[in-house]
């Protein structure tokens, strides 16, 4: 099988010895740094030695045995980092990738690798059953799963489908197939508490590579503490993964970024959250996962009871679906912005900035009448002149320079209509049209001594 071929040499055996260096206890581990095996606390507690040994599928065959000490450990969580020697000492050995338990989905398929009854290397497979929160935990997600384990298989792993790490399998409760494992992302948070962290952050910055500079980032990005900063950081993470065509790690970060995101208990923040991933899925050309997006994005705009701020965003969410390709839901989406931006009466700014949200909505779903009307009902100039270059702003997108001009030349605010006119003659002579640009440049210091 695929997926236990790639991760069975990132699983180990985990020995506690007595004072004569008997083994007393047998447990899994698994390799996550070129040092580092992580295991369940309880497996090595009190244990004057322990050993790390080579998993092998006959009893009979050579393997390597190192011993080990406990370099990090959070007893709370029964999570321990051991070291041990240098894998260049360690053949057959590879370092586990981290995933998310966070990425998880209720009814996904997911592998179980370790030393159940000391049977090494016995691969299970099962389901994620759910995932459960733990009190006390701002972002813990123990998975549930029916993949079996049994007493030797603490410390062993639970990896996806895509063969990355997700938890460490740790305890079953009474009953049939209650197994339960501990989320990847403690795993990380060990790796950063130990003393060995700032020696890989040195090592990353004086020979960066990409692996350990995206490794870093994500480590960083997991600490902070504001939802919608942490998920603004995880989307700009997994743009990058997209455009270095690392498709695996793109999903994987956007859907840790989706689940921050919906965390965020302000509905209007949580919208603004979800736009950011939502056109970055779009850019990475996953388009009907940002559809998804999108459409959690317009739950949140919903939500919001202001009507004034309902308005404004749901214009906001109208731009995003055109940009994912969702015109039709535009505008609906659209009918809708307007009818609460009517319902505006006590805040003129506020309606007029609504209004020209709603314009440039329309615009770019292709409604450039639609739009021009909406920006005429605006009695604000500024925010009149904001939709108006907008609207000249998709024209422009849609390579339109001569509407765009005309639409610029309705603008009444001299600075907007300056800035206007530079954009669009950038973009000619972006497209050879020099003479053309040369003569919108002109303009531009005629309309601003106007």
């Amino acid at each position: 099988m695929e997926v236990f071929q790639k991760v069975a040499p990132s699983v180990v055996i985990v020995l506690a010895l007595d004072k004569s260096g008997t083994a007393v206890m047998q447990g899994s581990g698994v390799v996550v740094g070129k040092q580092e095996v992580v295991t369940n606390c309880h497996v090595v507690e009190n244990a004057p030695g322990i050993v790390v040994r080579q998993a092998s599928r006959q009893a009979s065959a050579k393997t390597w045995r190192m011993k080990a000490s406990v370099l990090t450990q959070r007893k709370e969580r029964d999570l321990c980092l051991l070291f041990v020697g240098k894998r260049s000492e360690s053949p057959g050995t590879t370092v586990a990738h981290i995933g998310s338990a966070q990425g998880l989905s209720v009814g996904e398929e997911v592998y179980a690798v370790g030393a159940p009854r000391g049977l090494e290397l016995s691969l299970s497979r099962g389901i994620v059953s759910q995932l459960r929160r733990v009190s006390g935990e701002r972002r813990a997600l123990l998975v549930q799963t029916d993949a079996a384990i049994s007493p030797g298989s603490s410390g062993g792993g639970l990896f996806n489908s895509d063969g990355e790490l997700v938890g460490i399998t740790t305890f079953k409760w009474r009953g049939e197939n209650l197994n339960f494992a501990l989320p990847a992302e403690w795993v990380r948070e060990l790796r950063e508490q130990s003393p060995l962290a700032g020696q890989r952050r040195t090592a990353c910055l004086e020979n960066p590579d990409f692996g350990c500079v995206v490794s870093l980032a994500v480590s960083l990005a997991n600490g902070i503490d504001s939802a919608p900063s942490r998920a603004s950081a995880l989307t700009d993470i997994a743009a990058v993964h997209a455009e270095a065509g690392d498709a695996q790690a793109a999903k994987r970060t956007f859907a840790a970024a989706l689940k921050t995101a919906q965390g965020v208990a302000d509905p209007t923040l949580r919208q603004f959250a979800l736009q950011d991933i939502a056109e970055e899925q779009a850019k990475a050309g996953y388009r009907q996962a940002a559809t998804q997006t999108v459409a959690m994005q317009l739950t949140a705009a919903r939500a919001i009871e202001n009507v004034r701020d309902r308005a404004a965003t749901l214009g906001t969410v109208a731009a995003t679906q055109t940009e994912v390709g969702d015109v039709q839901g535009a505008k609906r989406t659209i009918a809708a912005s307007l009818e609460s931006a009517r319902g505006i009466n006590d805040n003129p700014l506020r309606r007029a900035s609504a209004l020209a949200i709603i314009a440039s909505a329309q615009a770019k779903a292709g409604d450039i009448g639609g739009a021009f009307k909406t920006a005429k009902s605006i009695d604000e100039t500024l925010y009149r002149a904001l939709a108006l270059r907008w609207i000249s702003d998709a024209q422009l997108k849609v390579g339109d320079f001569v509407a765009a001009i005309k639409t610029a030349q309705r603008i009444t605010d001299s600075f907007q209509r300056s800035e206007t006119l530079r954009k669009i003659a950038v973009a000619q002579a972006k497209a050879g049209q020099f003479t053309e640009a040369l003569k919108t440049a002109s303009d531009i210091g005629n309309y601003c001594t106007a």
